[in-house]
């Protein structure tokens, strides 16, 4: 896919997509983690006066993602949801309203702090809500990469992000996914959504996402 950078993990074969997902081929499924749908209108709710729109921003991503792979599974590693607060009428109309235009979809969501404390997704959108670990061929799909075992896993919930220096002296923030031995973890899907600043460590690799691209960082030695 354009833009996109293949890896070798656990002996599968994945694609790092520069719309801040996965796609695995020998499985047909795409897998995102940390959306944290609903954040926006929680913040709203309290008073702090953010944007409206990353939910069907987020939302048409992820269609045109499931388009171009012509994915057959989605599997979501954790926050699906952000809170309680963030379960508005608008947020829950729009996804409902994705739901039903690809009901056949198989969706997987493997429960991460948020959705524990955002509540159950609504039973009409048929999603299969699992705990961590979920095991699929050999890979433990998980929210929280510090509840990794013996298995290679696939891992959300830090929202990786690496600074770069720009020309001025200055730094920029991107996102990216980070590899080391026996786990990868992804960028967070969601628009609206911080992150955490990795560094580097022996065997790490780092694949930054930008300008549509996503880029292996040479390793420091």
């Amino acid at each position: 896919m354009r833009g996109a950078v293949t890896v070798n993990f656990a002996n599968q074969t994945l694609h790092l997509l520069p719309d801040r997902a996965v796609w695995w081929p020998a499985r047909s499924t795409l897998v995102i983690a940390d959306a944290h749908f609903g954040k926006s209108a929680a913040f709203r709710k309290i008073g702090i006066p953010v944007p409206a729109g990353p939910t069907t921003k987020d939302l048409s991503r992820l269609t045109n993602l499931i388009t171009q792979t012509k994915a057959q599974r989605l599997i979501v590693l954790g926050d699906f949801l952000h809170s309680r607060a963030g379960r508005q009428p608008e947020v829950f109309d729009a996804i409902a309203s994705w739901r039903h235009s690809r009901k056949e979809l198989p969706i997987i969501l493997v429960r991460g702090n948020h959705d524990r404390s955002a509540g159950s997704v609504p039973a009409e959108w048929e999603f299969q809500e699992v705990e961590e670990p979920f095991m699929d061929d050999g890979i433990s799909l998980i929210h929280d990469p510090e509840r990794t075992d013996k298995h290679p896993a696939l891992a959300g919930h830090i929202h990786p992000i690496v600074a770069l220096p720009d020309y001025d002296g200055t730094a920029v923030t991107v996102p990216c996914f980070v590899v080391d031995e026996g786990y990868l973890i992804l960028p967070s899907f969601g628009t609206f959504t911080g992150g955490h600043r990795m560094g580097w460590s022996e065997g790490r690799r780092i694949y930054v996402i930008a300008a549509e691209r996503v880029i292996p960082l040479p390793v420091e030695g």
